[in-house]
């Protein structure tokens, strides 16, 4: 079945990679994780409803962006409490003892 869905992976060096995109089957999505360079990958969100990725800026949640254009999911999404799973990844600051979301 050909949905929206995204994913993500790994390539050798370490480097995280997420893919999101329209009219998607597991195969067709694994096949652009692959040619971006994952070695390891796991799916995410399937169906038109689910697939989001949103990055904040500065501590606190301030200034999200949505790298996914999902008209149903709000950039303050994850900032309120919710029923479903999901992941944050955050960077380690030069310096710093905290974190701060990856960017």
């Amino acid at each position: 079945m050909r949905v929206w869905r995204s994913a993500v992976g790994i390539d050798r060096h370490g480097n995280l990679i997420y893919a999101a995109a329209d009219l998607q089957t597991v195969r067709t999505l694994a096949a652009l994780l692959i040619h971006a360079g994952a070695v390891r990958a796991v799916e995410l969100d399937i169906n038109p409803e689910w697939p989001s990725f949103i990055t904040y800026s500065s501590p606190g949640g301030l200034d999200p962006i949505k790298l996914v254009p999902n008209y149903q999911q709000s950039a303050t999404r994850y900032l309120v409490p919710d029923d479903r799973d999901f992941f944050a990844v955050y960077t380690r600051r030069a310096g710093a003892t905290g974190y701060v979301p990856f960017r």
